[in-house]
């Protein structure tokens, strides 16, 4: 499992990481997370297809965007080639890394 830590502020992050595409999908989560998945050699029927069936392969993740001395962040836990039991895995670890932190995600950020 990574961590990723971005500047909210990057067009290109927010682009990549803040909305569905083809490839990636993004879903609102608990305590103000956003899962997501992706896959980026599928079409995103086969993504659905792979998230309801339970099958390996795909990328997931979670991800936040959180407040940090005034200034905004994007927070993304990832397991690569996993399976939709690894978002629990990823949200977990996400937890502590707030609560280690001191960070709280930002309401309906996306």
């Amino acid at each position: 499992m990574d961590l990723y830590t971005w500047d909210y502020d990057d067009e290109y992050i927010q682009e990549s990481y803040l909305q569905n595409s083809s490839d990636y999908n993004i879903v609102s989560g608990d305590n103000n997370t956003y899962n997501v998945t992706y896959n980026f050699d599928t079409e995103i029927s086969q993504v659905t297809s792979y998230l309801t069936s339970g099958n390996i392969g795909m990328d997931h993740g979670v991800l936040e965007i959180a407040e940090v001395d005034g200034k905004k962040y994007i927070f993304m836990t990832y397991m690569e080639e996993g399976s939709p039991d690894d978002l629990k895995a990823c949200y977990d670890e996400l937890m502590k890394f707030n609560e280690n932190n001191n960070i709280e995600p930002i309401a309906d950020a996306i």
